[in-house]
């Protein structure tokens, strides 16, 4: 007998499903909106999802789902299975069902599709042992969704902000020390610099030249002529990346965005973490943006918080990181 798709689940009840298209992005931006706007959480930004969806376009017939229930889109579900997801062992998903039909069966779905494909992909050679999820900690619904799903809470995160009123001063660095704007020829020295800055932190793996691409500066909100790179000699020892994100609403604005700032570790200590982040707040002011923000891991051992608490940050939203076993 020929195994059912589990695309197909559950039968009656008017469910209908098929793999997400690019062209469904605003009926998955609503479904993660309402579920974010019924927790009082901040919804994503519409471009952010298109912007997800046009760059998974390629696996989106194998690695995602829409349930519709009497033709209105109800579920989703989006898997980044590597190499998407920037580690060859984990994978992330991104799940929600709107708020008004939880309980109906609609989660099973999504994790029974979930789990097989999931296998299929460990089936096919790869290394892939979990799935890994967040979640804003005040969405109480969505928690309970991914708990259904199987996900347990792993780790912790901040998403932190700042209101740039005034110009930060700038500290001064050792003699021996240079900030300098991102140099595009020194990209490969600052990749094994990367490594070696984030070498032992959490759900961050190794990355190679095509991630550091990908996953940090071809990404359209990048922003390298606001990025710094911290010299001795030629040598990079500190690196700081910036984006500017979009607005995420009418009345909102743009927004400075630390991605990655990171030392190699004999060099800690020093100012050089102190001196980038100050550089890049001073950039993000002077280029008329009025807010900044970056997410850190609350069990971050660098002192990475208390930097960035020195720097006017504070908590504005925090995450859990849940994880899932394949």
């Amino acid at each position: 007998m020929a195994k059912e798709d589990p695309r197909r689940y559950p039968k009656g009840e008017g469910v209908e499903s098929r793999p997400i298209t690019v062209s469904d992005a605003d009926s998955a931006y609503e479904i993660l909106k309402m579920s974010a706007v019924a927790a009082s959480c901040d919804p994503p930004p519409r471009e952010a999802i298109v912007r997800t969806l046009q760059q998974l376009e390629p696996t989106l017939a194998a690695d995602s789902l829409i349930l519709f229930v009497e033709n209105a889109a109800v579920a989703v579900a989006v898997l980044f299975l590597p190499p998407a997801s920037g580690d060859d062992e984990v994978a992330s998903v991104i799940a929600d069902v709107l708020p008004a039909y939880r309980g109906r069966g609609l989660e099973q779905t999504l994790c029974h599709w979930m789990d097989e494909r999931t296998r299929q992909a460990k089936d096919a050679g790869g290394r892939l042992h979990q799935l890994r999820s967040s979640c804003d900690l005040r969405n109480i619904g969505r928690l309970d969704l991914l708990g259904a799903m199987g996900f347990e809470p792993v780790r912790y995160a901040y998403k932190m902000h700042v209101q740039l009123t005034e110009p930060p001063s700038l500290p001064t660095l050792p003699a021996e020390l240079r900030l300098i704007p991102w140099d595009a020829q020194r990209s490969s020295q600052a990749l094994r610099v990367f490594n070696r800055a984030f070498a032992g932190h959490w759900g961050l793996p190794e990355i190679d030249e095509g991630m550091w691409q990908q996953r940090f500066l071809g990404v359209e909100q990048s922003r390298m002529d606001l990025s710094w790179m911290v010299l001795e000699g030629d040598d990079v020892v500190g690196l700081c990346i910036n984006w500017v994100l979009p607005p995420r609403s009418e009345d909102d604005g743009e927004r400075g965005w630390i991605e990655a700032i990171g030392v190699v570790p004999e060099y800690r200590g020093r100012g050089i973490a102190d001196a980038m982040m100050a550089q890049s707040l001073l950039a993000f002011y002077e280029s008329g943006l009025s807010q900044a923000g970056l997410d850190v891991d609350t069990q971050n051992e660098t002192g990475a918080l208390t930097l960035y608490e020195k720097h006017g940050f504070h908590p504005a939203q925090q995450t859990v990181i849940l994880v899932k076993s394949v």
